[in-house]
């Protein structure tokens, strides 16, 4: 048995030439169905009619070998002696010679070449087809997707550009300022700038980054994976218990047609074994393989983008990791990681699906009377997309995530216990404010397979925290406290009026504390954990009491005050984690 070869891995960026030869394929079924359903009519009619057909079929033979066998655009010279080469020419070829023999079958044999031939071509053909149009629209959706995020590089570009010259025009401004009130404002004009022009700058630098990473990720893995899923949906290696739907679909029919010949015309016995011999003969792998040796092109995967500096400020390829960017950077980083973990376990889920449903394949395939190949095929093609699309998002998301954390370095890991803390000491929570999410309404009833995914039911209202960011999933908020992830065409966006929204329940307000201290009390705005025994970790709305004293309380450390939990527990904690009650 000859070794199988990778489209993907041998034919790169070649998925239009592939598509045509899947097109070849097809084409083959409507050739072999005509055939046989002008040959059912020819049954009814004397030998004479049939070499009439036999010609026809040599015919569209001479016409279409070419591009089953070599392709309609080789890039090797090709002669006769290549076609012949071919075991699906051979048993073609064998074919066509046996309709020259079978002149004298008669109208009974006509009915069941009809119903059990030409039908089930036809259903091949639809079905083949259905699925060659899903590869080439989800390889149109990848090429989209990967063009949106080297727009969005443009884009990021641009506007770092453009922050970069508004700098200039402040410094200007600041020169031409005459009186110290005017100077004073100039300056704080420019330094506010500064920061809107280096949050520019490091998205920039990531969007770089990501478009990057996903433009390898396209070349290496989802393109060579698309090239090689027609080779699953088209041609494959029959030990690998994967052959082709289509071309050992037909041949199982062609081997049918050959059995109905037998019971129903013994004369025709040997020239039925001949073909019968030709499609037993056919070898998927020979001819891929054939394929690929008369299409090889040069090809090398594109260039990486590198850091391009604006034309009218110097600058350098370096993230900004001054205090303002820095806890930019930091709110960002934990943002993406808990975003990584959902597509963790979403990516884990989905190939243990993948995995689950190539085995069904290979099972159906061993034994095609235990079910339909081509339904589960397409069940497998639509899992795999779905997979494909999760290890995109997850590859720009920890590109994001590498790129911001070698920025920051083993600054983000300094100690609060210092008690010299600045403003990028730690992380400084975003406040921000309740946020109206928009509505939608379940299509359907979804049961979770993960704990990052949310069970929801048909009909219920929904709001959307995180929109589909091209994985195919959402992730939306029940009303009753739960929250996670969804297919995103499970569910539908409907208007305000269409619905009376749940009461969000008041917080209830914490017990007053003890008097331990000075008798005054903030409210903790975020969660903090205690890095060390003298520091007191902060429960979100939780009160505290700030001790007493001149080093107590506000007046202990720039950054830093000092308070009392509700259990009398003495310990300091970030200002800006907490607000006066």
């Amino acid at each position: 048995m000859a070794e199988l070869k990778s489209y993907g891995k041998a034919l790169p960026d070649q998925v239009d030439r592939i598509a045509l030869l899947a097109d070849a394929h097809i084409g083959l079924l409507s050739d072999v169905r005509e055939i046989y359903k002008d040959r059912a009519a020819l049954e009814k009619e004397y030998a004479g009619k049939l070499s009439i057909l036999a010609k026809k079929a040599a015919d569209r033979k001479s016409k279409s070998i070419a591009s089953l066998v070599v392709g309609d655009d080789a890039s090797t010279a090709w002669g006769e002696d290549t076609i012949q080469r071919s075991t699906l020419d051979k048993a073609y070829g064998q074919l066509i010679s046996s309709l020259e023999n079978s002149a004298q079958d008669h109208s009974l044999l006509s009915d069941v070449l009809i119903t059990q031939v030409a039908d089930a071509t036809k259903t091949l053909e639809k079905k083949h087809t259905e699925m060659k149009s899903k590869q080439l629209q989800f390889y149109q959706k990848l090429l989209s997707d990967r063009d949106k995020v080297y727009a969005e590089r443009l884009k990021m570009k641009q506007k770092y550009d453009e922050e970069c010259l508004e700098i200039e025009s402040y410094r200007r401004k600041q020169d031409r300022s005459q009186d110290d009130k005017h100077a004073s404002r100039a300056a704080k004009q420019l330094e506010t700038q500064l920061v809107d022009m280096q949050n520019s700058k490091n998205t920039f630098i990531t969007s770089t980054a990501i478009a990057n990473r996903i433009k390898g990720k396209f070349y290496t893995e989802d393109l060579p994976l698309i090239e090689d899923d027609f080779l699953k949906t088209f041609i494959t290696h029959p030990a690998e218990r994967l052959q082709t739907n289509l071309v050992v679909g037909l041949v199982s029919i062609l081997l049918h047609a050959q059995t109905l010949q037998t019971a129903h015309l013994t004369a025709l016995q040997n020239q039925v074994n001949s073909v019968q011999q030709a499609l037993t003969q056919v070898n998927p792998a020979l001819d891929q393989n054939l394929y690929i040796s008369y299409n090889i092109r040069a090809f090398s995967v594109p260039n990486d983008w590198a850091w391009e500096p604006c034309a009218g400020y110097y600058d350098t390829g370096e993230m900004a990791i001054d205090p303002a960017p820095k806890v930019f950077l930091q709110n960002k980083l934990s943002r993406c990681k808990a975003k990584q973990q959902e597509l963790y376990a979403l990516i884990d889920n989905k190939k243990k699906d993948v995995e689950k449903l190539t085995n069904v394949i290979s099972s159906y395939m061993n034994d095609r009377s235990l079910g339909s190949v081509d339904d589960v095929m397409n069940d497998y093609l639509g899992v795999q997309h779905q997979l494909t699309l999760l290890e995109v998002s997850a590859t720009a998301v920890g590109t994001e995530i590498d790129t911001i954390s070698d920025a920051l370095g083993a600054s983000t890991m300094s100690s609060k216990s210092t008690r010299t803390p600045s403003a990028s000491s730690f992380m400084q929570p975003q406040t921000i404010p309740d946020e109206v999410y928009p509505s939608a309404r379940a299509l359907y009833s979804f049961t979770p397979t993960s704990p990052f995914e949310l069970a929801v039911t048909e009909g219920s209202i929904l709001q959307v925290i995180e929109d589909d960011d091209g994985s195919g999933w959402t992730k939306v908020a029940d009303g009753k406290g739960g929250k996670g992830l969804v297919p995103a065409s499970y569910v539908e966006l409907v208007e305000e009026e269409e619905y009376t929204a749940p009461a969000i329940p008041a917080r209830t307000k914490p017990t007053k504390l003890q008097t331990l201290g000075s008798g005054k009390y903030v409210r903790s705005l975020y969660t903090y954990q205690g890095r060390g025994p003298d520091e007191l970790s902060l429960e979100e709305g939780e009160l505290y009491e700030l001790s007493s004293g001149s080093d107590g309380g506000q007046n202990y450390a720039d950054g830093w005050w000092e308070g009392h939990d509700k259990t009398g527990k003495k310990g300091i904690f970030p200002s800006n984690y907490v607000e006066l009650a």
